[in-house]
């Protein structure tokens, strides 16, 4: 198995509030989902902004063994082109070699399932469809390390469950990260934790493991696929509170 990630006493001061978060030591492989868990402002999305250098660290180390691609929340295309015209403009200002843009478009709206939808114009893309090309534009490069900015939010149960297959589907050449207050849409997905509150980890590895330190507060009969364990494990780790 490949490693991908490797942070070791990762820091972050804000300089106009005097906070910081961290520090962050884990390390991450191919084909592992890890489930960002924190209350908001944790510091989910400021960790990810590190991980993907566009923050400069206080302190400790981020190596990445190869891309990284990062998808942030507030992402979004404009209406008024179609899905093709999109992945176009995006390839060539990824600066990717114009013999491979068409394989790469391709191979990424395969990967989100919107390949048949290529000549349709953004506006009239369900919002589940939206997100998909968005997670789908990340993917032309073949990111080694792809961030996910709560990626389901304000989607409705289809809508979410479609953007979940999508996420599996990509994740077995890779190590995908998603940060989401939906406790659905990572149970039984997530193969990796990393639990932040108040800017610390508190948790950083298999789920199994993270379920396994707080079991005696579960369900009687209940699964690790199970929301309601998530749930209940994160209030257990995290002293209470929603995800």
């Amino acid at each position: 198995m490949c490693k991908t990630l490797d942070v070791r006493g990762l820091l972050f001061r804000y300089s106009t509030r005097g906070e910081e978060i961290g520090p962050f030591t884990f390390s991450a492989d191919c084909g592992q989902i890890w489930a960002v868990l924190g209350n908001n402002g944790a510091g989910k999305s400021t960790l990810f902004s590190l991980l993907a250098d566009s923050r400069r660290p206080g302190g400790g180390t981020v190596r990445v063994s190869g891309s990284v691609e990062y998808v942030e929340q507030s992402m979004a295309i404009p209406g008024h082109v179609t899905v093709q015209q999109t992945m176009d403009y995006l390839a060539l200002l990824r600066k990717l070699p114009k013999d491979d843009q068409s394989a790469a478009i391709s191979r990424a709206l395969e990967a989100v399932d919107l390949d048949d939808l290529r000549n349709q114009q953004v506006r009239s893309l369900s919002g589940g469809q939206q997100r998909r090309l968005v997670v789908g534009q990340a993917l032309m490069t073949r990111p080694d390390l792809l961030l996910l900015d709560e990626p389901t939010s304000g989607l409705d149960i289809d809508q979410r469950a479609k953007v979940r297959a999508a996420v599996a589907r990509v994740s077995a050449d890779r190590t995908v990260m998603i940060s989401s207050h939906i406790i659905e849409d990572i149970a039984g997905l997530a193969t990796h934790v990393l639990h932040v509150r108040n800017g610390q980890q508190l948790f950083a590895g298999y789920t199994d493991e993270y379920f396994r330190a707080v079991e005696d507060t579960f369900p009687i009969g209940a699964t690790h696929s199970d929301p309601t364990v998530w749930t209940t494990a994160f209030r257990a780790w995290n002293g209470g509170g929603e995800p």
